[in-house]
């Protein structure tokens, strides 16, 4: 049986790389992915600017935009980017990043989940329309 990757999963996975990075109290965003789903999926990241002083999207809401490409989302290419996102560096800044060799984090379950499998499950969650919670099918 295939897992859903849900918005909670999200959140996990972003705490770990956050945690692992020790420099998000700096942050001017702070944890900013803590928030409720909907403001998640349509609000932008605080304290954060493109090169022309524009507001960074956090994901491209295909939901609302159909031409929008989920999996060009700001938050998903500043993890995963060499070239970041709107002039802003690849995160976290000063890494550890989760593109580096042998990346992993803890998960508050006790899961240990290598950078490789972190990206392929935000793009499972991005490309599946970012469900909030798995739905059972009878």
């Amino acid at each position: 049986m295939a897992t859903t990757i849900i918005f909670n999963d999200i959140q996990n996975y972003l705490n770990a790389i956050a945690d692992k990075s020790g420099i998000i109290a700096g942050s001017p965003h702070k944890r900013f992915w803590n928030i409720p789903y909907e403001s998640f999926i349509t609000a932008n990241v605080p304290h954060a600017t493109c090169d022309d002083g524009s507001s960074v999207p956090i994901l491209n809401n295909n939901k609302v935009n159909p031409m929008l490409d989920p999996l060009q989302s700001p938050f998903y290419r500043i993890l995963f980017d060499p070239a970041g996102v709107c002039g802003n560096p690849q995160m976290p800044e000063g890494g550890p990043l989760a593109t580096d060799p042998g990346y992993s984090v803890l998960l508050p379950d006790g899961t240990t989940i290598t950078g490789t499998q972190i990206k392929s499950n935000i793009e499972s969650w991005l490309s599946n329309g970012f469900p909030e919670t798995a739905s059972i099918v009878i």
